[in-house]
């Protein structure tokens, strides 16, 4: 009850009529709560009700109660719904100069919102003007989120016609906007970079290791080296792996093969590498 007196005290103080009439019926609002709230206790805790000795001043009571309960609520109510609806417009505002922020040839710097009398919202644009498809492409996006097009004021050329304090906002979103671009196009580069690096790890010496494999194995002719999976026709699970298949005109035993496929798994440092050998034919 006290902090609705106290503004009630302080737009007197300042001579707010405003401030005195907003907090005053705050005030209403909490005692005639703080009634109901009472008088539905005691009726659920089944206390005795005082009775009248006039009926006719027993209804007149009952009626003035109504009549002031009625005065009290039915505006609060009419107030929540204002309020509801100047904030759900202010959010459906913002999200669409989220969505909208960047033009074909301009930027949206800044934007004004007055909640009042149905909403409007001003919309400050940096940049060449608007053109009739972009124009038509802003409204699509502003009805979607429930804003009609007499609620909306594009304010163009902001560049050259703006006050020192727009000008400052002016740079300063160019410059955020410039810093969020670079930020962006920096992690992309960081991400390029990384499977770049991965790639190469992976890159495998084919020149190399046929003149290693020819080198010590001279009855393989030609090498068949790729990156591959294997898949079971079952679980449908995927094994990567490096398939190797090396060919001969004789044919290869198999202590050599497996000799290989090991001494290839150390040398390109990967376990699944798997030799597999054919036979020549010509």
């Amino acid at each position: 009850m006290m902090p609705p007196l106290c503004t009630a005290g302080y737009g007197l103080a300042i001579g707010s009529l405003s401030y005195f009439a907003g907090a005053l019926y705050l005030f209403s609002i909490n005692c005639v709560f703080i009634i109901l709230a009472t008088f539905a206790m005691v009726k659920y805790l089944h206390f005795s009700e005082f009775q009248f000795q006039d009926s006719g001043k027993a209804h007149k009571t009952k009626t003035i109660m109504t009549a002031i309960i009625l005065l009290v609520i039915v505006p609060s109510i009419w107030s929540a719904f204002v309020m509801i609806r100047e904030n759900r417009f202010e959010m459906e505002v913002e999200e669409f100069i989220r969505e909208n922020k960047n033009l074909e040839n301009g930027y949206i710097y800044d934007h004004v919102i007055s909640p009042r009398k149905g909403g409007s919202v001003e919309i400050f644009i940096a940049g060449e003007p608007l053109t009739a498809t972009e124009k038509t492409r802003l409204m699509e996006s502003a009805g979607r989120h429930g804003i009609k097009e007499s609620q909306m004021k594009f304010t163009e050329k902001a560049m050259y016609e703006a006050s020192d304090n727009v000008s400052e906002k002016l740079v300063k979103g160019i410059y955020e906007r410039t810093d969020s671009e670079i930020t962006r196009r920096e992690s992309r580069i960081r991400e390029l970079e990384k499977e770049l690096s991965i790639y190469k790890q992976e890159e495998i010496p084919y020149a190399q290791i046929t003149k290693e494999i020819h080198n010590q194995y001279p009855d393989i002719t030609n090498l068949y080296i790729g990156r591959g999976a294997s898949v079971d026709s079952d679980s449908l699970k995927v094994n990567n792996g490096i398939m190797i298949v090396a060919g001969s005109d004789k044919p290869i035993k198999e202590s050599i093969r497996e000799k290989l496929e090991n001494w290839l798994q150390i040398r390109l440092n990967d376990s699944t590498v798997t030799v597999i050998t054919r036979t020549n034919k010509y």
